[in-house]
């Protein structure tokens, strides 16, 4: 298994992906971490191309940026998520890296749409009547 650590670059402008309901979009484009805080809702993620908070112009944007996964934790604290990008052969899998907060490795995936639609499904009950798509508070 051959891991790549790439970032991905932003050259190509891409429309943002519509969930199933058309209720709001996933991609939020380019984003500083602090600025998810006006877009996201406790228990929602968004994903988004991460610039640097100190960037006072167009002149200052980086060439490439990560990938991200900005969560909301259900008391609001915002958790920003890279991307594990695996090569086996000639084709490329997904993970969400959840270092630091996840000591178990989280499932591979064959496409970032089956990625989303995962974690879009997927619960953890706190016991407090709150539940959580990550393992946050």
């Amino acid at each position: 298994m051959k891991q790549s650590k790439r970032q991905l670059d932003v050259s190509h402008g891409h429309p943002p992906q519509q969930t199933k309901d058309n209720s709001s979009s996933i991609y939020v484009g380019v984003q500083s971490a602090s600025s998810l805080r006006f877009i996201l809702q406790p228990t929602e993620f968004r994903l988004f191309y991460m610039r640097p908070e100190s960037m006072n112009s167009f002149n200052q944007m980086p060439v490439k940026m990560p990938l991200m996964l900005a969560y909301m934790s259900s008391s609001g604290k915002i958790y920003n998520f890279g991307f594990k990008r695996h090569e086996y052969g000639s084709e490329s899998f997904w993970q969400l890296d959840l270092s630091g907060i996840e000591d178990r490795e989280q499932p591979i995936f064959r496409s970032m749409s089956a990625l989303i639609q995962y974690y879009k499904s997927f619960v953890i009950d706190r016991g407090d009547g709150k539940t959580e798509i990550f393992p946050m508070d």
